[in-house]
């Protein structure tokens, strides 16, 4: 995988859930209007958008991550450390679902965070400064 292409399927891998989550939070009153009627609760149709951006997003991310580790010669493992813990953490413990379904210690989930997102930058940095072997 190329240096551009990296960057750009990271990017939007990143940016998509983010839009998505303002987005729709900027649109819930228009929502609530058009889906009230049909007897749709738009927090729950938010809660979907968001949910489905995500597993999009995180999916863009992981490829990315696998083919750019797998381009520059190393280990694969460090991209599914470095998504697949947070977002367990934010489907089991997160404000998806508007009380969490199992939830955690503080420590522990911002340790996850804490280590998923190092090794995340750790990854991006090295897609974009190595060279392909």
């Amino acid at each position: 995988m190329t240096r551009t292409r990296f960057l750009m399927q990271t990017i939007a891998g990143a940016a998509l859930p983010v839009l998505a989550f303002y987005g729709s939070f900027h649109l819930l009153p228009a929502m609530a209007e058009v889906l009230a009627p049909r007897g749709i609760n738009a927090g729950t149709a938010q809660n979907t958008i968001i949910i489905v951006a995500g597993v999009i997003g995180a999916w863009l991310l992981l490829t990315a991550f696998l083919r750019r580790l797998r381009t520059v010669g190393e280990l694969t493992i460090f991209a599914w450390i470095a998504i697949v813990p947070p977002a367990l953490v934010l489907l089991v413990d997160g404000p998806v679902f508007l009380r969490p379904l199992l939830p955690m210690p503080e420590l522990l989930r911002s340790g996850v965070y804490f280590v998923s997102a190092g090794i995340a930058v750790w990854i991006f940095v090295t897609g974009l400064v190595r060279s392909t072997r």
